[in-house]
């Protein structure tokens, strides 16, 4: 392919030679190359999807470490701010986050949840994948509840057909489900020792309002 690309060849045929090019080179893991044949093969005039995913191959690029950040978030953004690209944009959020996350953990947590509150996605695999690494930033952080409640979402939409880490979300889910289960039980006995020093009529108090709320769940 190299040495097609001495050839005279059309722009749509250099494109795309360029395009394969950057696809070899990141599965040789050779990031930086990859991502410069990419940047050239958005020289040619590209359909957007393929014009989509040579963007997007860029970030992943910067992701793992090959190529510049700043170039893929910027490319990432207009992508996500162009209608044109509107059924690529939570692809394009759940990209940028993972960029993200290795600076601003917050900003991850913020882009994923509009990948997973965009309407017009209609792609569950990245409904799941935005999910999964909700999941694993709330982890890092000891939200345990809410990173369990994230893994069985990615679990649920990310099981048929299957994401890359579906195996990874299942064990983090059910270890997850453990943990938030001890903790549940610690806080109880820590109410429950917190409410014994209290006086006879804060108890009644107490339950009384135990009482309202299982009224309310049950109605």
């Amino acid at each position: 392919l190299e040495l097609a690309l001495k050839q005279k060849l059309s722009d749509k045929q250099r494109t795309r030679t360029e395009f394969l090019l950057g696809q070899l080179y990141a599965q040789k893991k050779d990031f930086a190359k990859s991502s410069e044949h990419y940047k050239k093969s958005i020289d040619g005039k590209n359909d957007p999807e393929m014009d989509f995913y040579t963007k997007l191959n860029i970030a992943v690029n910067a992701s793992k470490g090959g190529g510049d950040k700043a170039y893929a978030k910027a490319e990432l953004e207009k992508i996500i701010g162009n209608p044109k690209y509107e059924k690529f944009k939570s692809e394009a959020l759940n990209t940028l986050a993972a960029i993200e996350a290795e600076e601003d953990i917050a900003r991850a947590a913020d882009l994923l949840k509009k990948s997973i509150k965009n309407i017009e996605n209609k792609d569950l695999k990245q409904k799941a994948i935005a999910f999964a690494a909700l999941g694993g930033i709330y982890y890092k952080l000891s939200e345990y509840e809410m990173a369990k409640n994230s893994f069985d979402s990615a679990a649920v939409y990310g099981t048929n057909p299957p994401i890359e880490n579906i195996d990874e979300v299942n064990l983090r889910k059910t270890v997850l489900g453990e943990i938030v289960t001890y903790l549940k039980t610690i806080r109880k006995q820590d109410s429950m020792i917190a409410l014994s020093q209290k006086s006879d009529k804060e108890q009644r108090a107490a339950a009384k309002r135990e009482l309202d709320k299982l009224k309310k769940q049950q109605e």
